[in-house]
């Protein structure tokens, strides 16, 4: 059986932790390509904006051998929706 090719993980984490971390790298294991991005989450209070979460998300990526720092989805200038 071949391995999977991509993973996609998208996260709202604020911040990113070595939890994070270790998925992301699990995941590498047994995928042969993983993207991941940071998004918002409308039922959660985020401490951080998308942008800096997004760039400490990055920053995990860059520290962890197995993942290139291609595989991390930038955020689009689009606005967020917004709620009623």
């Amino acid at each position: 059986m071949s391995q999977p090719t991509l993973a996609l993980l998208g996260t709202s984490a604020d911040p990113p932790t070595e939890g994070h971390r270790a998925l992301l790298a699990g995941l590498a294991e047994h995928y042969g390509q993983v993207v991941t991005w940071a998004s918002d989450n409308p039922l959660k209070q985020h401490g951080a904006p998308l942008a800096v979460r997004a760039q400490l998300l990055e920053a995990l990526v860059q520290g962890t051998s197995l993942i290139p720092a291609s595989a991390i989805a930038r955020p689009s200038a689009a606005p967020a929706p917004s709620t009623p």
